[in-house]
């Protein structure tokens, strides 16, 4: 069965939130089999690689003014 887009980008974004706190990849396993959702490690690797481009993408998006901001 798979996961609804709507709880897969949730589940991506609360994996990029715990790895913003400095979880890896063991303590992400125990957060998501903690929460019930019933994935293995491959899964989890796919949350962890698109919590990664969702962030690169944001970073991206946002340099230049982030830049000016610092340099400011």
């Amino acid at each position: 069965m798979r996961t609804p887009k709507a709880e897969l980008q949730q589940r991506v974004m609360e994996v990029l939130e715990i790895r913003l706190e400095g979880a890896e990849i063991p303590q992400i396993i125990q957060f998501a089999a903690r929460r019930g959702w019933n994935v293995g490690s491959r899964q989890i690797y796919n949350y962890v690689s698109k919590s990664d481009e969702f962030l690169n993408k944001a970073i991206d998006k946002d340099a230049g003014r982030l830049l000016n901001r610092h340099i400011a």
